[in-house]
């Protein structure tokens, strides 16, 4: 708690008492505080009432009254679109939704907007975010859609978690030009209510539905998926989701399983983080015994097994992308290897580009051919683009090498300018998500393509180009990126 006025001009502690504080008190004189600090007061006891009053009403198993609903909020025009409207067909050119066009086309066509803008919402983000992060009953989402699109009151009666992985497909939908920013704009998400929420509680629940704000964070420039992420993570110690469940007798296997890919969504967000924004890890638990994600008796006997099987195929190998980004940052970026010589720095670059190249041959296994834009983790322009950038990590200046060999200069100078060709492919593709992530590489670029300047020869590398390139995929972004535009202008005067 804030100290007084006072007690902060004493530099004493000030602690609270019903009229003020114990100093204040005794002195006879009355507290005062910060306006900042009052009115900072004043809206915690209101998002406590209010997460009160969720908690009891979740307890007594009633569903959460629409004007008292915390962490989001459904405007009259995201309502209008998500009852009335449809999303266009991904084959089809890319333009915006519709919202009272398509009301008026009702009967005519045969099928139900009512659902159909709801579940393509929905399968936009099983189809392409949920083969990262496998952590959602997809079964339950679709049947809870399907009953909320049929129900006269239903938007009213969202659940959260349903209202987040909307939110999240509208962006993929977004990238593909099937829906405009306007509508993704539509979704308002309080992430602090969300988080203090989460925190009160001591469920499973609560850490699904703060990874799926890590997840919608990725995606709207007013928050901070580090923060977030951070959260998400020391959530996850204190439940104890890091260690493997011993005493599995009376608990069903679906749980085990849902446990496991809970755990391993929340490794691959927090190695995404830490290697778009160079900090470290949220946790760090060499001792984590926690088997991968597998395909459960019910997946298995589905009628939908195939889409269960690639769904985690590509996952397992987005796990191991993740861990080797983790090993190239403990054993390059975050190590101080004051007494190796270079024969030892050689050595470990060269053990950590064998593991590079293995897992881009297994790669090129999982790349079945999709019928649209939405999904592009097992396509080859992602995958060799990806390679690319584990190369960058690898070569670029670092802990282990500040002044790297000039082999492995011309190595860096030729890997830029792949990475740099391969994401103005797969900007031209709609498979590049421009969100934080895709910012923080791009900026990271900057310095890198300065280095090679400075090292001398570029002749691997057209800088012009090269910043060109980089510059025209950042002035892509939406205006509400204002960093990404900063960072445009800075490779325009780079060019």
């Amino acid at each position: 708690v804030s100290a007084c006025m006072r007690c902060r001009g004493l530099r004493r502690k000030c602690v609270r008492v019903e009229r003020g504080c114990v100093i204040c008190e005794s002195a006879g004189v009355k507290c005062s505080f910060d306006e900042s600090v009052q009115k900072k007061a004043e809206t915690d006891v209101v998002l406590e009432d209010a997460v009160d009053a969720d908690t009891a009403r979740r307890d007594s198993g009633l569903r959460s009254d629409p004007s008292t609903q915390i962490g989001w909020e459904i405007h009259r025009d995201e309502a209008i679109f998500l009852e009335s409207s449809s999303v266009d067909n991904p084959t089809s050119s890319p333009v915006s939704i519709r919202g009272h066009q398509a009301a008026t086309n009702t009967g005519t066509n045969g099928s139900p907007p009512k659902r159909a803008a709801g579940r393509q919402l929905v399968d936009a983000y099983f189809r392409h975010i949920h083969r990262s992060y496998p952590f959602i009953n997809r079964a339950e989402v679709l049947t809870d859609v399907d009953a909320m699109m049929s129900l006269s009151d239903g938007l009213k009666n969202m659940s959260r978690r349903l209202y987040l992985i909307m939110a999240i497909g509208c962006t993929t939908l977004r990238r593909i030009g099937q829906v405009s920013d306007d509508i993704c704009a539509k979704f308002k998400i309080l992430d602090h209510v969300i988080i203090q929420d989460c925190l009160s509680r001591k469920d499973i629940e609560s850490v699904e539905e703060l990874l799926l704000l890590a997840l919608y964070s990725f995606f709207d420039p007013a928050l901070s998926p580090w923060i977030i992420t951070g959260i998400l993570t020391r959530h996850i110690l204190a439940l104890g989701l890091t260690r493997k469940l011993y005493n599995t007798k009376d608990v069903p296997l679906a749980q085990i399983e849902r446990r496991h890919r809970l755990f391993w969504s929340i490794y691959t967000l927090d190695r995404i983080v830490s290697a778009s924004i160079g900090l470290p890890f949220g946790f760090a638990d060499p001792n984590t015994n926690i088997p991968l994600p597998g395909i459960t008796l019910d997946e298995y006997a589905s009628p939908d097994r195939a889409y269960f099987t690639i769904t985690l195929q590509i996952n397992r190998h987005i796990i191991s992308l993740r861990q080797l980004e983790g090993s190239i940052l403990e054993r390059i970026h975050f190590t101080t290897p004051l007494s190796l010589v270079a024969s030892d720095r050689r050595s470990i670059i060269a053990d950590l580009r064998h593991k590079i190249e293995d897992w881009y041959t297994q790669g090129c296994l999982v790349s079945p051919l999709e019928r649209d834009q939405i999904p592009f983790h097992n396509t080859i322009p992602w995958l060799n683009c990806r390679y690319q950038n584990l190369l960058l990590l690898l070569y670029m200046p670092s802990s282990l090498s500040p002044d790297i060999l000039t082999e492995h200069l011309l190595i860096l100078q030729g890997t830029a300018a792949k990475y740099i060709q391969l994401s103005a492919v797969l900007f031209q593709q709609r498979h590049l998500p421009l969100n934080w992530v895709t910012l923080c590489r791009f900026v990271a670029l900057c310095p890198i393509l300065l280095y090679c300047i400075i090292r001398g020869n570029n002749t691997e590398l057209d800088m012009k180009e090269a910043a060109l390139s980089c510059a025209e995929v950042l002035e892509a972004f939406s205006e509400s990126w204002v960093n990404a535009r900063r960072a445009a202008k800075v490779f325009r005067r780079l060019a």
